[in-house]
């Protein structure tokens, strides 16, 4: 459900697919709380990890982590360290 509302799907049609009321989903999504993903990572687990915790795929939890990050340099030395710096 995360992913559909992170690719722009309306919470109508995602309600409609996944058959839950459509204030159902919009709890949901609303109180999906993934601020704990920076605190894991100065923890010391890496994004694979996260993905693994939050039982998502790597690109979601990469989507989750860059949201809000408006400068496309900051945004690509994040992925730039995680992949090549491995």
């Amino acid at each position: 459900m995360l992913r559909l509302n992170r690719l722009g799907w309306t919470q109508g049609k995602i309600s409609e697919t996944v058959g839950l009321s459509q204030n159902r989903l919009s709890e949901i999504i609303g109180n999906a709380n993934f601020g704990n993903i920076d605190n894991l990572l100065s923890r010391g687990h890496n994004m694979d990890y996260i993905a693994r915790h939050y039982n998502m795929d790597l690109p979601l939890v990469w989507a989750l982590r860059l949201e809000g990050k408006t400068v496309s340099h900051k945004r690509m030395g994040m992925l730039v360290k995680h992949y090549v710096g491995k």
